[in-house]
């Protein structure tokens, strides 16, 4: 089990690498795909995702569904990337989770779990992260945990679980922290009338290069923040920051007094249906 995590950190360190990241950045999965030449296209099949191996025709492909839920498809993109890595043959992950793998099929799966998670939400970065907020995970609030999930573009619930298999925090906090959803977690300090939908929430420490929105989307950003109201309109103001919606789809820009750089924010279509390159294109 060891050399498995151990392997998949060492993999996930190499894709880093050649894009001229370190440890402490997120990645976006989709420039990655992109970059390693793997073509990634959304369809609107009920599925999780599939890795279609390179043939003499075509090159390696990962298709995702539309149909789950947004950060659940950056996670399902690195675990299809992660067998194109690994040179496995090409792979269908459907929804039925009490299927039988193989032992071997058991060591693949897990590895590029593994694979993934390292590649999305290095610990390195976590823990920089967390102390840059003077915050222990141990202790640390569910929205605390959010704003975390936010920089690496990776759902809150995907981030919890991550800890706990790193020790991070144990089964008792992890439980605690699961209990939340980020729809309830906007609805605690939001209190207008909105409906369910994803969001991610800046704070000044935050500076990701890249944000991934849908429209119907939320982003609360920091009350100093300039954002473009042309595709993110203005819903109203929390203890936390402003809070926007995605209304349209394209490329906009956030930046702040307190950011060393404009954040780029990506917009796509809801239930877009394509190439992944093109999702937020006008």
């Amino acid at each position: 089990m060891k050399s498995i995590f151990l392997s998949a950190i060492k993999s996930s360190a190499k894709v880093r690498n050649r894009l001229g990241l370190n440890m402490y950045e997120p990645i976006n999965i989709y420039d990655t795909c992109k970059h390693f030449n793997v073509t990634v296209r959304v369809v609107n099949i009920n599925m999780e995702g599939i890795y279609v191996k390179a043939d003499n025709h075509n090159m390696p492909t990962i298709l995702l569904s539309n149909e789950r839920p947004f950060s659940r498809r950056v996670f399902t993109c690195a675990h299809e990337f992660g067998h194109h890595c690994y040179g496995h043959g090409s792979k269908i992950d459907g929804l039925d989770y009490d299927r039988k793998y193989s032992l071997e099929q058991n060591k693949e799966e897990l590895l590029v779990n593994a694979f993934a998670s390292s590649l999305l939400m290095p610990l390195a970065g976590l823990q920089k992260e967390f102390a840059k907020r003077k915050l222990n995970p141990k202790t640390a609030n569910p929205l605390n945990y959010f704003v975390i999930s936010s920089y690496f573009g990776v759902g809150y619930h995907t981030l919890v679980y991550h800890c706990k298999v790193n020790k991070l925090i144990n089964n008792t906090k992890a439980k605690e922290l699961l209990k939340y959803t980020p729809a309830k977690l906007l609805n605690t300090f939001f209190s207008a009338n909105i409906e369910k939908s994803h969001f991610k929430y800046l704070d000044n420490h935050s500076q990701p290069p890249i944000l991934d929105l849908e429209v119907s989307n939320y982003l609360i950003a920091p009350f100093e923040a300039e954002v473009n109201t042309h595709y993110l309109k203005e819903l109203g103001t929390t203890d936390l920051g402003i809070v926007h919606m995605a209304c349209k789809s394209g490329i906009s820009k956030v930046s702040s007094p307190n950011f060393s750089h404009k954040i780029e924010v990506r917009i796509e279509p809801k239930n877009y249906v394509g190439l992944s390159e093109y999702r937020h294109l006008e």
